[in-house]
């Protein structure tokens, strides 16, 4: 389907390097933008604020690669890092995946909610409280960030990636200010854990990118609802598990009614709201 056809990756972070051999797969001459900054969007350490949504970070990148390469489809990779939404005390990584079709405008989205994560910060008010806290984030095959915040300006030492590094910026920190705080590295290249999450999130989007509308044949044939009701066993009412998706095709408006993956025909009673209310 795309032998020959052309696919710039929007990254400054190296995510090219889980991201080139899947596309690569499909046939892609595959390249990465040259000399884009995409920090001008926004960093993980707030030197810059995040003012847009993921997904109009998304485009906003394959913008930013597009002022410099000609090219037929760009992908473009965006995360966030906070609390779990629905799972307390429990960190997240959310990431998401543009692929962008510069011949017909197409666009097709990826996200995912990964509990893999070693995001984490803390106060650091020794050599022996930041020893234990890299240890907890996976350091140094993770890397980690010191900054402190003694004037209005905030000074930090990023992509720390041995204890020779960490010890010399944190007696630098240290020297001017009596808290010095750490914190994980979040950027891809620096995290390993993260750029396996978004190679897992590229799989995803390659699934949707080859499911193709029956009627028009576009790409991106994808699920846009689901309908929950799936029968009790015992008593037969419908349960909150999903029974059908929906899918859509964003050209034609095609849909299509699809079973869900768990090949269930009745529910277990003990997910029943009334056998077990």
């Amino acid at each position: 389907m795309f032998f020959g056809k052309s696919l710039c990756i929007a990254t400054k972070h190296k995510k090219e390097q889980v991201l080139a051999p899947l596309f690569k797969g499909l046939g892609f001459n595959v390249c990465v933008a040259k000399n884009i900054d995409t920090d001008i969007l926004g960093t993980f350490t707030g030197e810059v604020e995040r003012i847009y949504t993921p997904q109009l970070t998304l485009k906003k990148k394959c913008e930013l690669a597009l002022q410099r390469t000609q090219t037929d489809f760009v992908l473009s990779s965006e995360g966030s890092f906070g609390p779990h939404p629905s799972i307390p005390f429990l960190y997240a990584n959310e990431e998401h995946l543009l692929f962008y079709n510069t011949i017909d405008f197409t666009e097709i989205y990826a996200r995912y909610i990964f509990t893999e994560t070693n995001f984490n910060s803390q106060e650091i008010h020794s050599w022996e409280a930041l020893i234990e806290f890299c240890k907890q984030v996976k350091f140094p095959q993770h890397a980690v960030i010191l900054k402190s915040t003694h004037t209005k300006q905030i000074q930090l030492v990023k992509g720390i990636t041995s204890y020779a590094q960490l010890k010399e910026a944190y007696q630098h920190l240290k020297h001017n200010s009596n808290v010095v705080i750490a914190e994980t590295d979040m950027r891809a290249m620096h995290n390993p854990t993260r750029m396996h999450n978004i190679k897992q999130l590229a799989k995803k989007l390659i699934l949707k990118i080859q499911s193709t509308c029956p009627q028009c044949n576009l790409m991106g044939f994808d699920i846009v609802d689901s309908i929950s009701g799936l029968p009790c066993k015992n008593c037969l009412n419908p349960t909150p598990t999903v029974l059908k998706h929906i899918k859509k095709c964003k050209g034609c408006n095609f849909m299509q009614e699809t079973l869900p993956s768990h090949n269930l025909s009745y529910q277990d009673p003990m997910y029943c709201d009334f056998c077990n209310p």
